[in-house]
């Protein structure tokens, strides 16, 4: 677990530009780039790293009750077979072997082809907006189920490309489940 940040503090204050911060909460702002870090800040961010740190070596270890968990706490990234062999994952897949299993086991996969939007003065007349119309579009396209779950993100304002399981940024199609 890493936090680092830049600290403008001194250049500001060369500058004659106070940084003006407020909080309710003692520890509401600890280290930023824009106040003289204190060493009860240092102090206060290395326990919340250590605590993230923690919680997280237990989430692995309760999901992987036979991994030695010290042995890979060590900040080190393994790829591949490196993962594979150190029980880090049970398997090595490629994205088209996951979605074709996914499809096998009956579960829908929906292609999504993205279309730049029509810069005609008749576009600048719609709803940009308009739930109703992105509603009908997209059952038109995609039928109920999926057009439910593009309206459902784009009114939670989540990008649908957030759930995406495969993007590849030179093609013409996204899959997403």
């Amino acid at each position: 677990v890493i936090s680092q940040q830049p600290n403008v503090y001194e250049r500001l204050n060369r500058e004659g530009v106070e940084f003006l911060t407020v909080t309710a909460g003692k520890f509401k702002r600890t280290l930023t780039p824009f106040k003289k870090p204190t060493d009860e800040d240092f102090k206060k961010s290395e326990e919340d790293l250590e605590a993230i740190w923690t919680l997280f070596k237990d989430f692995v270890q309760q999901q992987r009750p036979h991994l030695d968990v010290p042995s890979i706490a060590t900040g080190e990234t393994w790829f591949g077979m490196d993962a594979l062999e150190r029980n880090l994952v049970d398997e090595l897949k490629t994205a088209d072997d996951v979605l074709l299993e996914k499809r096998d086991q009956g579960k829908e996969i929906y292609t999504v082809k993205y279309t730049e939007p029509d810069a005609s003065p008749l576009a600048t007349l719609l709803p940009a907006g308009s739930d109703a119309l992105r509603q009908a579009a997209a059952k038109v396209l995609f039928g109920d189920k999926a057009a439910n779950a593009l309206l459902e993100m784009s009114t939670q304002g989540q990008n649908p490309a957030s759930r995406t399981f495969m993007i590849d940024n030179k093609a013409d199609e996204t899959f997403f489940m």
